[in-house]
């Protein structure tokens, strides 16, 4: 059985790790979203496969994605 992901909030580098480490164990990268245009350039950059989604909510509605990974940066953290 496919077990579908998408990336989101790609502040942190954290999230290729987190894509990586989902890749190998078997999961299919499908979205990528980032408000950034930059760094979904750069993520699309080392993950093809993933299709750039025009929304969260694109990913959030698509019924096939299990897992959202996440790499947000919260606007009180230090820095």
């Amino acid at each position: 059985m496919e077990f579908v992901i998408a990336a989101a909030a790609l502040d942190h580098g954290h999230i290729y790790g987190m894509c990586n480490g989902l890749i190998e164990a078997g999961a299919t990268l499908k979205w990528v979203y980032d408000p950034d245009p930059a760094k979904v350039d750069k993520f699309v950059q080392q993950y093809p496969q993933a299709q750039i989604a025009p929304t969260l909510d694109a990913i959030l509605n698509d019924n096939t994605v299990q897992l959202v990974a996440g790499a947000a940066i919260p606007p009180n953290a230090v820095r």
